[in-house]
């Protein structure tokens, strides 16, 4: 499976024309629009990842406040924890 998804993506980055639906460089102009494509791809999973992060976070905090009573684990900030200031 991991060779599998690896040689995918070596192959959308060797021929990124071929993984879009449409023509290559009828968006942009060029072959910089496929590798424009990938990268906010690649963005849009760092994002999901580090979001992901966040909530396993709150949910350790939750869960180790609820079976212990109290939890000195990071937990997201509540909206009511501090006024909001400009």
């Amino acid at each position: 499976m991991r060779r599998s998804l690896m040689l995918g993506s070596l192959f959308v980055l060797a021929f990124p024309g071929l993984a879009l639906a449409q023509t290559p460089g009828a968006a942009t102009g060029g072959w910089v629009g496929a590798f424009t494509i990938i990268a906010a791809g690649i963005g849009m999973a760092i994002a999901a990842g580090l979001c992901g992060l966040g909530q396993g976070r709150a949910v350790a905090a939750a869960v180790d406040r609820y079976l212990t009573g109290s939890s000195q684990l990071p937990a997201p900030i509540s909206p009511y924890d501090r006024p909001m200031t400009v």
